[in-house]
């Protein structure tokens, strides 16, 4: 064998052994994440009412699909329209958030603020279920209710042409 054959030989048993170890390392089912626009509803158990609203994810631009930002839109005429907050993956398709959103009087003052945390699910890339808890302050900070244990389910929101 001359000295370029072995060196190609060895070149090839090293592209084969990095190749199987990659395939070997990754994860064997699809990754999702949940980057877009989401239609959600939730409760906090029997007897509580059902919610709806809108939820968008974006990517940290330095760590796509690991972190990022979340604007939340829930009707309400005791709350700000939107909340603000963050996500970050926990594990394999599932994501821990928070938001928080400014809490009014019915004259739109502010009295207080509300925070929403849980974790969300991505069983596939058009849906998600999940975790759900809140706590309402008022302006000093105080903790005036506290909601825990509540389940979410939501559909991505898709685009429709003709």
């Amino acid at each position: 064998m001359t000295r370029k054959s072995i060196f190609a030989a060895a070149a090839l048993a090293a592209l084969v052994a990095v190749s199987g170890f990659a395939l070997w390392a990754q994860e064997p089912h699809a990754s999702y994440t949940p980057e877009g626009a989401w239609l959600v509803k939730g409760t906090f158990g029997p007897g509580s009412p059902t919610f709806l609203w809108m939820d968008n994810y974006t990517s940290d631009s330095t760590n796509q699909g690991r972190t990022g930002t979340i604007l939340c839109t829930l009707p309400s005429a005791t709350a700000t329209a939107s909340g603000h907050g963050v996500w970050a993956r926990i594990e394999k398709n599932t994501f821990a958030f928070t938001a928080w959103r400014i809490r009014l009087d019915p004259n739109s003052q502010p009295i207080g603020l509300a925070k929403f945390w849980g974790t969300v699910t991505l069983p596939a890339n058009d849906s998600m279920t999940g975790t759900l808890n809140a706590e309402f302050y008022d302006l000093a900070g105080n903790v005036v209710n506290r909601m825990l244990g509540g389940t979410s389910a939501g559909t991505r929101i898709q685009i429709q042409y003709e």
